[in-house]
């Protein structure tokens, strides 16, 4: 076992020993000797790098105390820092404690810029192993409590971590804080009254063992700019109610358990149970899509010159026969071929639905030629005209529209057997679109009725 004392030894300035459990076989480790080393040690830490870290209550260059590390075998002592008072506190009385990512945290009930003498009413701090990167994290104050003494900050299950003053606070008796698992967000959780207690002399604090619980998050699927409100739904295992919050308030707004989608965009929605005394708190988030709104196409300028504007102001992308035109992403496109056209638009990686298809002919895009894989004859064509999709799978639905020079729709039907045949008599003459959606691919093709 290691201990320290922190008086006695050669210079009367404390010692750090080791003794086996049944006390026997004790030794004395180091001695501290004051200016060079600091006295008055505290309580030890055992950190994970498998060295002791403690504080000095006094000595060292300033007089303050100081911060150490040691070997377990008493071996290697490095002075990690001196306390200097106001910038970084003074007379520590306590023990350190090791954060997740390996850094140290402490307080010191003197120093710092508060306090009604010179003494100032105590610091929180952070400090690398390495003596590098020494951050004064909290200055303690009258109203927020005063002189945490001695013992070492508590890390909860929760990773929070807590810690008691000897005095201050609403009631001048003390207060209990926590800070997060940073040791930023500093909180005072209560006030100590003469009736609950007062001056707690030693700031460490013991937690009752928690137990788990699990939490079920029903999946949230994607939302659309005006879609209704709608109901999430959480349940722990503890039976007690999980509260949400959402990430991006102004894209999809929360209160209770009703979401409101308002504008575009990604958002993370999380649910979460505190739990209490005696059960650890759980949460549970999903990421989803607000789109933006269905977009809406409006045509503009000549039949052989027609200009496509979209309702989006921005994040267009424009498609000719299902594909993705080349840096066709503004607000407008100007169509220069024979195709069915649509657009649509992404915010923050969150795409619409395609708007709805306009079918042009361009006059002058004379070329009769289909898309590869479709055969539509006899064309030009009065009557009877064939419609035959190569390579198709026999046994999945094809669909497919035919479309007037302006874009309007006339036929729709669908065909399993790879062709098709239907009468466009009652057609007027000119020319016609017609568009084949089979297994995710689009085929178009145009005709003219003589």
């Amino acid at each position: 076992m290691l201990g320290s004392c922190q008086n006695g030894g050669s210079f009367q300035n404390g010692l750090i020993f080791k003794i086996n459990p049944n006390g026997t076989a004790y030794t004395v480790l180091f001695e501290f000797n004051g200016t060079t080393t600091g006295g008055y040690p505290q309580e030890l830490l055992l950190a994970s790098d498998g060295n002791l870290y403690g504080m000095c209550g006094t000595g060292g260059t300033n007089n303050l105390g100081t911060i150490y590390k040691i070997k377990a075998d008493g071996t290697q002592f490095v002075k990690l820092m001196d306390f200097s008072g106001t910038l970084t506190g003074s007379y520590p009385s306590g023990g350190l404690t090791q954060l997740a990512d390996g850094d140290l945290i402490g307080v010191t009930p003197f120093g710092g810029t508060n306090g009604p003498s010179s003494l100032g009413d105590g610091v929180l701090f952070k400090i690398k192993t390495d003596g590098s990167g020494f951050s004064k994290l909290f200055d303690f104050s009258l109203s927020n409590g005063y002189g945490p003494n001695f013992g070492k900050l508590k890390i909860a299950p929760s990773g929070d971590i807590y810690g008691m003053t000897y005095g201050g606070g609403t009631y001048a008796n003390g207060v209990m804080f926590k800070v997060n698992s940073t040791g930023t967000g500093f909180t005072k959780v209560f006030d100590f009254t003469t009736e609950s207690g007062s001056a707690p002399y030693t700031m460490q604090v013991a937690f009752v063992p928690t137990s788990p619980q699990t939490l079920s998050f029903s999946p949230v699927s994607d939302k659309r700019v005006g879609d209704a409100p709608f109901q999430l739904s959480a349940t722990a295992s503890s039976s007690l109610s999980p509260t949400f919050t959402s990430s991006a308030p102004l894209v999809l707004a929360i209160s209770g358990s009703t979401a409101t989608p308002l504008t575009a965009g990604k958002v993370t929605i999380t649910a979460y149970q505190p739990g209490n005394l005696s059960i650890n708190p759980v949460s549970g988030s999903q990421t989803i899509c607000v789109t933006p709104a269905k977009p809406v196409v409006t045509q503009t300028g000549s039949l052989n010159n027609p200009v496509l504007t979209s309702s989006a102001t921005s994040g267009n992308q424009w498609y000719k026969n299902g594909v993705a035109i080349a840096n066709a992403i503004n607000i407008s496109f100007t169509a220069t071929e024979t195709g069915v056209y649509s657009v649509k638009t992404t915010v923050d990686n969150c795409t619409s639905e395609s708007s709805a298809d306009l079918a042009l002919v361009i006059t002058g895009d004379i070329s009769p030629q289909a898309s590869p894989g479709l055969i539509i004859y006899p064309n030009p064509v009065r009557n009877i005209v064939f419609v035959k999709l190569q390579g198709g799978d026999r046994n999945k639905q094809a669909e497919m529209t035919v479309y007037d020079i302006n874009g309007k729709l006339l036929d729709q039907m669908t065909f399993g057997s790879g062709e098709i045949s239907f009468s466009v008599a009652h057609y007027p003459t000119g020319s016609y679109i017609v568009k084949v959606v089979h297994r995710d691919k689009t085929y178009v093709a145009r005709f003219i009725r003589e």
